[in-house]
């Protein structure tokens, strides 16, 4: 029970359109959390944007799972996510989706600043 729901919010939180979940407010005109020195604003760039591939990434996967349905391969996927979640320092999966929901909105957030 406990996969099939993992797995289900996997897909919803990856392949749906995401609702902004801000928890830092952003100067839109200048891409910074507010009250932000400059290189503390780069920084924030750097690793939003580095979140935001790789939760890019965990989203291909399940893509690529619906479409190829690989024998046990959201098995595999829920595993990895799993221990990827635990040595970024989450206890599961799950915590993991939620900051990718809300780094990959940021990162949509600041992407619009640009435009």
């Amino acid at each position: 029970m406990y996969l099939k729901k993992l797995s289900l919010l996997l897909v919803f939180c990856l392949v749906s359109s995401f609702t902004l979940a801000k928890n830092q407010s952003f100067d839109l005109s200048t891409a910074k959390p507010v009250g932000s020195s400059d290189s503390q604003a780069i920084k924030n760039l750097l690793v939003t944007s580095k979140i935001a591939g790789m939760c890019g990434a965990f989203k291909q996967l399940v893509e690529f799972q619906n479409y190829a349905k690989v024998e046990n391969g959201m098995n595999f996927i829920t595993d990895f996510l799993n221990s990827e979640g635990v040595r970024l320092g989450y206890e599961n999966a799950v915590q993991l989706m939620e900051q990718c929901v809300r780094i990959t909105n940021q990162y949509g957030e600041i992407s619009k600043s640009f435009n």
